[in-house]
């Protein structure tokens, strides 16, 4: 068993998981705002050019100027106008506008302009979904990293002050050789641990039956104490490494940490 620090892990767990909340919750709002316009849309069967516009104006208590725009319209005969209770701080236009009402209730209506099309609405909930989805993927990373650290804890190999050999898009790089003598390079995230040099050592935690799942910090050890051969032994001169079959692990998030 190993002093594996997770802590860093759980920020990461507990950043994604804001942020699905954020996500949900903001679902939540764009779907609400949409049932509340198409519901106000109920029963407007009917549409006409407004035939005149006027604009009002207030001061809030911020002192700010907000404007809203009031439309004039006839049905039958018989005048009407349709505003809604909102109003902004940029001055609307005084161009008429197509007004949406009923036609069994003509003073039931809404201005064009407030009026969310099919295409909007799908653009406005893509942003919370995205959120949602991005979320998702990375605390279904986290969970696996999570998983492998706890397999690692249980049969991982400790190799204690193997060098790194430079820094590659913030990313510790370190050469390690297996029983098997093929060479794996293997990926830090330097985000994570507090090295600025671009060489140095770090400690490694690896399973060598299945290289993809190691784990790479500034200092690992033994709960029970360090062992002589947990320290790095370099490849003596006699025995190049890249003599033989080189396998490069990616970048992989589901097991670089």
């Amino acid at each position: 068993m190993y002093n594996i620090n997770i802590k860093k892990i759980e920020k990461q767990s507990h950043l994604h998981l804001g942020f699905l909340i954020f996500g949900f919750l903001l679902f939540l709002i764009i779907v609400g705002i949409i049932i509340f316009y198409y519901k106000s849309l109920i029963g407007l069967d009917s549409s006409i050019m407004s035939r005149g516009v006027r604009v009002k104006s207030h001061i809030n208590r911020d002192g700010i100027t907000m404007y809203s725009s009031i439309y004039y319209y006839r049905v039958d005969g018989i005048d009407y106008s349709c505003s809604l209770h909102s109003s902004s701080h940029t001055k609307p236009s005084t161009e008429n506008k197509k007004v949406y009402y009923d036609s069994k209730k003509p003073s039931k209506c809404m201005p064009n302009h407030f009026v969310l099309d099919i295409k909007t609405c799908f653009l406005l909930l893509l942003i919370p979904i995205f959120i949602i989805v991005f979320s998702l993927n990375n605390i279904k990373k986290v969970t696996k990293k999570t998983k492998i650290i706890k397999e690692l804890n249980k049969k991982g190999k400790l190799i204690k002050n193997i060098p790194y050999q430079s820094k590659h898009n913030h990313k510790f790089i370190v050469n390690y050789m297996l029983p098997s003598g093929n060479m794996v390079l293997l990926y830090g995230n330097l985000s994570y641990n507090k090295k600025s040099e671009d060489v140095g050592t770090v400690d490694l935690v690896i399973d060598e039956d299945n290289p993809k799942n190691y784990y790479i910090d500034v200092e690992i050890n033994r709960l029970s104490g360090n062992l002589p051969q947990d320290y790095f032994n370099p490849i003596p001169q006699n025995n190049p490494p890249f003599d033989n079959e080189i396998e490069c692990l990616t970048d992989d998030d589901t097991v670089t940490i």
